[in-house]
């Protein structure tokens, strides 16, 4: 079922540069070329994936030198099905990622590792809804998404309007 899924390799092809470039395969932080946050998001609490997303990462340090936003952030946590194919996930992951770096907008891209149960937790940060909307409805990332319900168990989207007081440093996550 999912040979069908496969997007085609061809030299110089985003699946060709994926090969070619295994730091985007790298599980964890990718900050986006070009984006004016400078910071690293790192991860505070080992239950990063089923934590409320203000808590799980240093969102303070990684927007310290960030102005006010607001941003827009999306999130996704999984539950991994066993037996689930992790090298297709990766390498149709990573044509996504490549593709909305290549779309603007991103600012970073927070790549998870599932848990012992697979609960998995991956984000994005725009710098705005529409820069998100548009990445959506590229060809790569309607790939990946056909795979959600052979690959995982569950899995939900979370979206977030989050800004930084600049005085105060604080960072608020507002749903939306």
């Amino acid at each position: 079922m999912t040979e069908s899924l496969l997007p085609t390799s061809a030299p110089g092809s985003p699946r060709d540069r994926v090969r070619r470039d295994t730091t985007i395969s790298a599980p964890g932080f990718h900050a986006a070329p070009g984006s004016p946050i400078r910071g690293q998001l790192s991860v505070r609490r080992m239950d990063h994936a089923t934590a409320p997303i203000g808590d799980g990462f240093d969102w303070t340090a990684y927007l310290a030198d960030a102005g006010a936003g607001p941003w827009y952030l999306v999130v996704f946590r999984s539950i991994r099905r066993a037996g689930a194919d992790a090298e297709l996930l990766t390498e149709f992951d990573d044509l996504a990622h490549i593709e909305a770096r290549l779309s603007g907008g991103l600012h970073c891209y927070f790549k998870g590792t599932p848990d012992e149960r697979g609960a998995c937790l991956s984000l994005c940060l725009w710098d705005s809804r529409e820069q998100a909307l548009a990445a959506l409805r590229l060809p790569r990332h309607h790939d990946a998404a056909r795979l959600a319900g052979v690959m995982y168990a569950s899995f939900r989207l979370e979206r977030y309007q989050v800004s930084r007081d600049p005085v105060r440093g604080t960072v608020r996550f507002k749903p939306v």
